[in-house]
């Protein structure tokens, strides 16, 4: 069944002036999106033409959005805070530098920080975790084992000086 192309071609313009959604223009008015396709690649005026209704369409939505936004911007903090994040230089959330904050490994990563030691020994002990996580699950527990055995034979000369 061939479809109307001058009747069809105007309401697939409007509709997407009006919502923006080729989907939603095609299943209102029954035409496969094959078909708006091969129209849009037959005709480049239809595809100028789309173009620019889904841009008024777009432009029409975020106006809609806006409105939505500016009517419960007096009942909503959170509201107020998006805004003026996304819309104001002064508000906008600020980078902290993170090198101040952390050491950083050979990689320029962060390295989480332990409270009451150095960063220096911060570093170091991040090191060794990250040397911890290669080792293969045999590996760790023959050094757990040898640490265990290390620190039994520690605290037995502990008890033996005491």
């Amino acid at each position: 069944m061939a479809l109307n192309q001058k009747k069809l071609k105007p309401q697939i313009i409007e509709s997407l002036r009006q919502h923006r959604m080729v989907e939603f223009a095609l299943q209102k008015l029954g035409v496969p999106r094959q078909t708006y396709y091969r129209w849009r690649k037959e005709d480049s005026e239809f595809t100028e033409q789309c173009d620019e209704a889904r841009q008024i369409g777009t432009d029409r939505l975020n106006d809609v959005a806006e409105t939505g936004l500016a009517s419960r911007l007096k009942d909503s903090l959170a509201n107020q805070k998006y805004w003026l994040e996304h819309h104001h230089p002064d508000y906008k959330p600020r980078m902290r530098a993170p090198a101040e904050q952390h050491p950083r490994n050979e990689d320029s990563m962060p390295v989480p920080i332990l409270g009451g030691i150095s960063r220096k020994e911060n570093l170091e002990i991040y090191q060794q975790l990250m040397e911890w996580r290669k080792l293969t699950e045999q590996e760790r527990d023959r050094r757990l084992k040898g640490l265990i055995d290390q620190t039994g034979d520690d605290i037995i000369k502990l008890k033996q000086k005491a």
